[in-house]
């Protein structure tokens, strides 16, 4: 907090500034939470852009301000360059996406030459859920200062811990993770007395509190990393045999679902994946476009999950075209 608090005025005007340019809607709460500075301090900041001449609009509907002017910039000596926190947040992402990737394109970006490869890449998805940015910093401020959270959280799935229904309880927060486009939070739930993950979009309300957190696993970056199988999900160790057929399993050779799977053409046009999962369901919404070219092998829990799927499936459709 001592170097929030030593920031100088310029650098966060510049901040504020650089913000409202972005779209980020900042405030006076945006401006104590980032440096750590009274709300007194924080008027005086803003009231500081307004004597500059800043063409600043309150937005009511973000509760923040917004630049009427995007090219505005201060008379006078300029102000320093700084990137606002969500544009901090994107560029990691968007590294630890080509990293997730290619592994060698990720170590090829922290070198030298990384520079000219950002300039030449673009990373795009539409895959993946939406988090709203104020909920990802919290997060990210709950982590750093290792302080706990009160959240309530609305699962997604009926086999959820809580389940489906929004429940409240208190976490240690420890680890933000990105799978298959899909944000998680991990935490020690001192509800459940246990690791838990939590997807972001299933969080209702977050509150940080002043509690300090129960540490985090030393292993426990490497343990998440290595959990990168279909569904994923805590403890999961299963894996999952599948044939595939035709253009799909052509199609398919060229997708990695985890960096240990293993492929193997068993007959001329007959492609068998051996992958790691956690979640049947995952798996199986996975696996559903291939249709007749696909073929689970095992386990029995899976062979079972995928064939009464692709059943209601074919009930479904038979009954809407009655």
């Amino acid at each position: 907090m001592a170097s929030r608090r030593a920031a100088k005025p310029t650098l966060r005007i510049a901040a504020f500034l650089a913000a409202a340019r972005a779209g980020e809607a900042p405030n006076r709460p945006w401006l104590q939470a980032r440096f750590g500075i009274s709300r007194t301090q924080a008027a005086r900041d803003v009231q500081a852009l307004r004597d500059l001449g800043a063409p600043l609009g309150f937005d009511e509907l973000l509760n923040g301000y917004a630049l009427r002017d995007l090219d505005w910039q201060p008379p006078g000596s300029p102000l320093p360059a700084v990137s606002t926190p969500i544009q901090e947040i994107a560029g990691v992402a968007a590294r630890a996406l080509v990293e997730a990737w290619n592994p060698q394109l990720g170590i090829l970006l922290r070198g030298e030459a990384g520079a000219a490869v950002e300039q030449a890449l673009v990373v795009t998805t539409s895959h993946g859920a939406h988090v709203e940015p104020a909920l990802l910093l919290l997060l990210a401020d709950a982590i750093a200062r290792a302080r706990r959270l009160r959240i309530v959280y609305d699962p997604a799935w009926s086999v959820g811990d809580a389940g489906g229904e929004a429940k409240a309880r208190e976490v240690s927060p420890w680890l933000i993770q990105i799978a298959d486009g899909h944000p998680y939070l991990h935490a020690h739930c001192h509800l459940r007395k246990d690791h838990r993950a939590f997807h972001l979009s299933g969080l209702r309300e977050a509150v940080a509190l002043e509690a300090i957190a129960k540490p985090r696993p030393v292993d426990l970056r490497q343990r998440v990393a290595g959990r990168l199988g279909v569904g994923g999900d805590i403890g999961a160790d299963k894996v999952a045999t599948v044939h595939l057929r035709g253009a799909w399993a052509r199609w398919v050779l060229r997708e990695r679902w985890h960096p240990q799977q293993s492929d193997r053409w068993v007959a001329a046009d007959v492609l068998e994946r051996r992958v790691r999962f956690g979640l049947e369901a995952a798996l199986v919404r996975r696996l559903l476009p291939g249709g007749a070219d696909v073929e689970v092998i095992s386990p029995p829990s899976l062979v079972k999950a995928f064939r009464g799927a692709v059943t209601a499936l074919a009930q479904a459709m038979t009954e809407r075209a009655e």
